[in-house]
């Protein structure tokens, strides 16, 4: 009777219209969890006098260990089958398993990798950190997607750029300087300041699994440091800011390009940065560059619980874009290896009249590689060779074009930004397809 819950449907959302929309919470009394205690610590006794080990589905013997995988996989079937008719999804990819018990029992372990599988492919154990050191190789290189940027740009066009950031008076802030010499401005030096710093940690497949990061010194990119620089900003034909800013500092940059007419590249950063430019004060941004989960939280803050259909990626691509195309004029959705697919406002049989305007949309295809020494840095510089394209005078798909080919330069380095860019061949011809709504 204590184990007995009450089921209660809570809403995900307020507007209630299917079944789909309630999350279901069970409700325990409080002494069930006082037994489940005292049950464990019995269980554990006899379990350690017996030599017995815990599975991640029961309490069994060695020898009954494959009977219970076996079970479990038959389990897993049955709720892969019932989330499939339920419009539910399992992701094999971001699923793992784990055992139970204690250290001594999981280390005696002898069939420490059993063959767990959804939708017929095998999931992997969870690795419990332990404090134990683990071998691998580490490698320094700069990286802040601004400064990515920056420097990408700074090599594109020969020093034609400058970067407005703060870094501290550090090695790893001189190690910064030394990269690129004269990129940054004066005054973007914070003393007894650390350089920002974050550290990823990536498996053997080259993907990310844990990032750490210190950047406390972003703070002291301020209003005041931006006015020391107000001709720089003046002159600039294009300006550049990501999500990392603090949101005054965001506030006033935008404000001044607004003032002085200069074109916006909005880089969101992440996910939960990625709305800060719209709560500016909806100040309009002439370029943002979102990968789809950025996408989706920059739709959500304009339009909570928009509930837009997520069956195919292009469609839910169009429908979010134009919840955001209020604030910004062209948005290039970034996709990976699906390529870019760009969305922006035009104007139907070039009358100025705001009935008549349209969402074109053109989906880019990228180059498939087949070796990739690291992924990090390939969007910003993506972006990087789009913005040149765009200062070069060249239009939409051969920016895009020249974009593509930075960003596969990039792919090919060990530095998020490489050394040296491959000059574009403008008349290479790029693959896009194109529609009107």
């Amino acid at each position: 009777m204590w184990e007995m819950a009450i089921v209660k449907p809570v809403s995900k959302k307020n507007n209630v219209t299917d079944i789909k929309d309630l999350r279901p919470i069970s409700i325990l009394p409080c002494p069930s969890k006082i037994l489940e205690k005292v049950v464990c610590d019995q269980m554990t006794e006899y379990f350690d006098a017996n030599r017995t080990i815990y599975s991640s589905i029961c309490l069994v013997s060695l020898a009954d260990i494959r009977t219970a995988v076996y079970k479990l996989n038959e389990d897993l079937a049955r709720i892969a089958k019932w989330s499939q008719a339920n419009a539910l999804t399992l992701n094999p990819n971001k699923t793992k398993y784990i055992l139970l018990g204690t250290r001594s029992q999981v280390q005696k372990m002898s069939y420490s990798s059993p063959v767990i599988q959804i939708l017929n492919e095998q999931i992997i154990k969870l690795r419990r950190l332990d404090g134990s050191t683990h071998a691998c190789k580490t490698e320094q290189c700069a990286g802040g997607v601004a400064r990515n940027m920056a420097e990408a740009l700074w090599r594109l066009r020969d020093g034609r750029v400058r970067l407005l950031t703060a870094i501290g008076d550090d090695s790893d802030g001189q190690y910064l300087q030394n990269i690129a010499p004269g990129l940054l401005l004066e005054g973007c030096v914070v003393q007894n300041a650390r350089t920002a710093v974050y550290a990823a940690i990536f498996d053997k497949k080259g993907e990310c699994t844990l990032g750490l990061g210190d950047m406390d010194v972003h703070n002291q990119i301020t209003v005041d440091l931006v006015d020391r620089h107000i001709n720089v900003l003046r002159n600039a034909p294009l300006v550049v800011i990501d999500g990392n800013l603090p949101l005054s500092t965001m506030e006033y940059i935008l404000r001044l390009c607004k003032k002085y007419e200069k074109p916006v590249f909005y880089e969101p950063t992440d996910r939960r940065k990625a709305v800060k430019a719209l709560s500016c004060n909806q100040q309009f941004i002439s370029y943002a560059s979102p990968n789809m989960m950025e996408l989706r939280a920059m739709a959500n803050y304009l339009k909570p619980n928009n509930n837009i259909n997520k069956s195919n990626d292009l469609e839910e691509i169009i429908n979010l874009s134009k919840i955001i195309l209020n604030c910004i004029h062209v948005l290039l959705v970034t996709r990976g290896p699906a390529g870019v697919v760009t969305i922006k406002a035009v104007e139907q049989n070039n009358i100025l009249s705001k009935n008549n305007k349209k969402i074109e949309v053109r989906h880019y295809t990228s180059e498939v590689l087949n070796t990739l020494e690291n992924v990090s840095g390939a969007g910003d510089c993506f972006s990087s060779g789009f913005i040149n394209g765009l200062l070069l005078g060249l239009n939409e798909f051969e920016s895009i074009g020249a974009g593509f080919c930075a960003a596969k330069d990039a792919l090919l380095s060990k530095k998020t930004v490489p050394d040296k860019f491959t000059k574009y061949n403008y008349y290479k011809k790029v693959v896009y397809d194109i529609w009107y709504y």
